[in-house]
């Protein structure tokens, strides 16, 4: 803050002998005023009576009356301090001069107002000084509420009771949901963070299917068939010097794990979308194309893969889920057909 230089003046009284008033000079920025005693003549006359340069006086403060006022009687001036401030407000920059003592009178001044939410980056009773720097951020808050749908799920419980392959639907399932209010915070008009909060939820409840373990004893017939089909392809197989299942000739068995998957809205790996007969494999161990026999599948075509299908093991495609989880998990010796 610049510092008005009064010569050999401390709170002093300069007397111009001859004179009948006392001129009192009060500065704002100043603890004492200057008192001057002189004939009837200007301000700016005064002023220099006082040691002072009217010139950077008036540049530097804001009087109650101009400085070529002529002043005939005991009186007092006042002279506020101008100060330059800049002031940012929601990101925008202006620079003012202002005459007022503290913050809070220079906003009241420009008509600026503070919300709840504002942030003012000092307090408002901080006096006001010279090339200082005032910020207000405007801080709005917005709220909305979203309801969101918790689906169930569905949960396969074995059931001995029950035969296996079979299934029956023990308890539907709902769907739950979950209200939520997301809170917006804005700062100058950008956001700056949300606050999810729940204010209601109900649960879902799952959907429990009873699968069935039971495994059914094979009839004599049954057995006494497969036996037959089996020693029908072993004599066939002996006649022509060539090995086949179920009438087709193969080169070779491989013993393998073989789990079922079904639809998964994708294509395989080979390109095309899936079907029965489809089989993931491990390429490097049988490659795409290759024809095969599944006991208990009957016939495929090597034509996906998959990150779990490594080694030994296959993965057979069925239209449903219900196919695929009645197959479940097996070893089985499966046939590479010529």
């Amino acid at each position: 803050m610049a510092v008005l230089a009064v010569a050999g003046i401390f709170a002093g009284v300069l007397t111009f002998y001859g004179s009948q008033h006392e001129v009192v000079l009060h500065f704002s920025d100043r603890e004492q005023p200057v008192t001057v005693k002189a004939h009837a003549a200007t301000l700016s006359t005064l002023l220099e009576k006082a040691g002072l340069d009217p010139e950077e006086v008036a540049a530097r403060y804001e009087c109650d009356r101009p400085l070529e006022a002529v002043i005939n009687q005991d009186t007092q001036v006042q002279f506020r301090r101008i100060y330059q401030v800049t002031l940012t407000e929601a990101g925008q920059k202006r620079v003012y001069e202002t005459t007022q003592p503290n913050v809070g009178a220079f906003l009241r001044e420009q008509g600026i107002s503070l919300n709840p939410l504002d942030e003012l980056n000092v307090e408002p009773d901080t006096p006001i000084a010279d090339a200082m720097h005032i910020v207000i951020d405007r801080i709005e808050k917005k709220s909305e509420k979203k309801k969101e749908i918790l689906p169930f799920k569905t949960t396969y419980e074995k059931d001995s009771r029950l035969a296996k392959g079979k299934e029956r639907v023990e308890k539907e399932g709902k769907n739950g949901y979950r209200v939520i209010q997301l809170i917006h915070t804005f700062k100058n008009g950008e956001k700056i963070r949300t606050v999810r909060k729940v204010l209601e939820e109900v649960p879902p409840q799952n959907k429990v299917v009873r699968v069935g373990t039971k495994v059914e004893p094979r009839n004599e017939r049954s057995r006494l068939v497969a036996s037959r089909s089996s020693t029908r392809d072993r004599a066939a197989s002996s006649r022509s010097g060539t090995k086949t299942v179920a009438g087709m000739p193969y080169k070779k068995t491989i013993r393998v794990v073989a789990t079922a998957y079904t639809h998964t809205g994708q294509r395989t790996a080979t390109g095309v979308y899936p079907r029965r007969g489809t089989v993931a494999v491990d390429p490097k161990v049988i490659p795409y194309g290759t024809r095969l026999y599944i006991p208990g599948y009957g016939v495929g075509i090597a034509q996906d893969t998959g990150s779990a299908i490594v080694g030994n093991r296959i993965d057979l495609f069925y239209e449903t889920a219900r196919e695929a989880y009645r197959w479940g998990m097996r070893t089985v010796t499966i046939y590479i057909l010529e």
